[in-house]
């Protein structure tokens, strides 16, 4: 998939911010994060790592997380280049 195709499928999700983020080469501490993401790698490669799975991604690789699920990410010798969606989920009251 091109990041064309990749930005329009976002965006029919319902991924209100679309971003371009570079991580430098090793590991993030573990960590949350307040929306989901899906992102696609475009330089280098990143593992993401979370209780009960990992998932080695290289250009071209893509990978969701959930709002809320721990990970961390380990950027290659080269660190990564990723296009990202980031989709914050509505909260209703009990």
């Amino acid at each position: 998939m091109d990041t064309s195709a990749f930005e329009a499928e976002l965006r029919r999700d319902g991924y209100q911010e679309i971003m371009t983020r570079t991580g430098k080469p090793g590991l993030t501490p573990v960590h949350t994060h307040p929306f989901d993401a899906h992102a696609m790698v475009l330089a280098g490669e990143m593992t993401v790592t979370w209780e009960g799975g990992s998932t080695t991604c290289k250009v071209g690789d893509t990978f969701q997380l959930d709002a809320g699920r721990e990970h961390s990410e380990n950027y290659g010798p080269e660190g990564a280049t990723y296009l990202v969606g980031r989709r914050t989920r509505e909260t209703k009251a009990a």
